[in-house]
């Protein structure tokens, strides 16, 4: 994965979840203006959170914020309750001329648009939230 300095073989990836993607979300907010299919594949990487080359290399340009997130983070942000504000993990967030680290509130991944596809804070994608669910699922 030449973008992100993680090393793989092709043999390890694999397409897991193909989603079709449009703006706006809802008919409510017009008309759909963009329209695409996005193909999400699954790889298994052989470095994890706790290695010390564990942040992948991001152009700035492209991604504003990055983290690997555990399963049991992953799965708690799917719960119906609200995850406690204060509840945190790690990441890395885009300067100008590189990366810092930082830490994220848990509470975003839980973040959706409401009825009108509006968003009160950052959050993943509709799309990722999708695949994070099948991912739970098999595993």
């Amino acid at each position: 994965m030449e973008e992100t300095g993680i090393q793989l073989e092709e043999s390890d990836v694999t397409p897991f979840v193909l989603y079709e993607s449009a703006f706006p979300v809802t008919v409510r907010q017009g008309k759909p203006i963009r329209h695409h299919i996005v193909v999400y594949l699954c790889a298994k990487i052989k470095t994890n959170s706790s290695s010390s080359h564990s942040a992948p290399r991001f152009c700035p340009k492209e991604v504003g914020a990055g983290a690997w997130i555990s399963k049991e983070d992953v799965r708690d942000s799917f719960q119906t309750e609200k995850i406690e504000s204060g509840r945190k993990f790690n990441g890395w967030e885009a300067l100008d001329d590189g990366w810092k680290d930082c830490e994220f509130s848990l509470s975003q991944i839980q973040s959706i648009p409401d009825e009108n596809g509006n968003l009160s804070a950052e959050r993943l994608t509709t799309g990722t939230r999708v695949v994070l669910r099948e991912w739970l699922k098999n595993k």
